[in-house]
């Protein structure tokens, strides 16, 4: 992908967000009872859950394709309001880097700053994160797709570790999907993916499968 193509993905990814969020601020004041909320970026966007997440039927998908922990941490007002939510689960920090040129240090200082202002908006409620997925090996052909932006295997097993660290720190119980979804040379498994990085139907049978072992029934 050259300079323009990456530019032109990255304004249709900033169109989205802005999409996304004025759609939240409208529609979340007609939901009333308590919710499960899904809270991310693509990976979370792209969950189906009427699909993967049967066992329970309050649960509401506000992923954002594109999303970075920056832009999450300046919208997070918008994307919740006044939502009244029985439990939480999060996944950010993927596209920081790719998206909004943001360094890992800067990435996990926005994270920290995000956990602690849903422990302040819902302190009593249960919050769990969802780990950062893996991607496929550099040797494949499907490495070089628009999404993976030549993302590196190594930053996202760095993130992992220091966001499992910061989520015990404040509360969050962590949910380890990236080993679930690994090939034998640990690399994103190419039976899981579309594209290289997003996940297919096996893929998110996993995902979903160890989130709904971690929601917490009423």
């Amino acid at each position: 992908m050259d300079k323009q193509q990456k530019l032109g993905l990255i304004k249709q990814i900033k169109e989205h967000l802005k999409f996304k969020i004025e759609n939240f601020i409208k529609t979340n004041h007609l939901i009333n009872n308590p919710k499960i909320i899904l809270i991310g970026d693509s990976m979370i966007e792209y969950l189906d859950i009427s699909k993967y997440l049967f066992n329970h039927q309050s649960i509401l998908n506000h992923g954002i394709s594109g999303l970075t922990s920056k832009e999450l941490y300046n919208n997070l007002d918008s994307i919740l309001n006044d939502l009244k939510i029985s439990q939480i689960f999060l996944s950010i920090g993927a596209n920081d880097k790719i998206v909004d040129n943001i360094e890992i240090d800067n990435t996990l200082y926005y994270i920290e700053l995000i956990l602690k202002e849903l422990n302040n908006k819902y302190p009593n409620i249960n919050k769990t994160f969802i780990s950062l997925t893996p991607i496929i090996a550099k040797d494949n052909k499907l490495y070089n797709t628009p999404y993976l932006f030549g993302r590196i295997k190594e930053e996202i097993i760095y993130l992992n570790k220091k966001i499992k660290a910061i989520s015990n720190l404040n509360n969050f119980n962590y949910i380890n999907v990236y080993d679930s979804l690994l090939d034998k040379n640990k690399n994103l498994n190419i039976n899981y993916t579309t594209d290289g990085i997003h996940l297919n139907d096996q893929g998110y049978q996993i995902y979903s499968k160890m989130i709904n072992k971690n929601i917490k029934r009423r």
